[in-house]
């Protein structure tokens, strides 16, 4: 009986070059849900690739605190005691 490997789905985010730590083809690959394998390594491979190392993180830090930001309660006691501190 002849097994049927899956066909081949190229990465969307580093195009399977063979070199990212997540490209099958790559020595160092471990298909394993705590190894290597995973979204971190094409995004490691493609900074250092394009010399941005550490963008996505800053990107990723600054959407977190714009969306902290964004769900804090505007108004309240909060606001009002501001108010009555300044105005004293």
């Amino acid at each position: 009986m002849k097994q049927l490997n899956p066909p081949h789905i190229i990465c969307d985010i580093c195009n399977d070059d063979g070199k990212c730590l997540n490209n099958e083809k790559n020595p160092k690959y471990e298909n394993d849900m705590f190894g290597n394998g995973d979204i971190y390594d094409c995004v490691n491979y493609l900074e250092k690739k394009n010399n941005t190392q550490g963008e996505f993180m800053r990107g990723y830090i600054k959407n977190l605190q714009k969306k902290e930001t964004e769900h804090k309660p505007k108004g309240g006691f909060n606001e009002w005691s501001i108010k009555v501190k300044t105005s004293l």
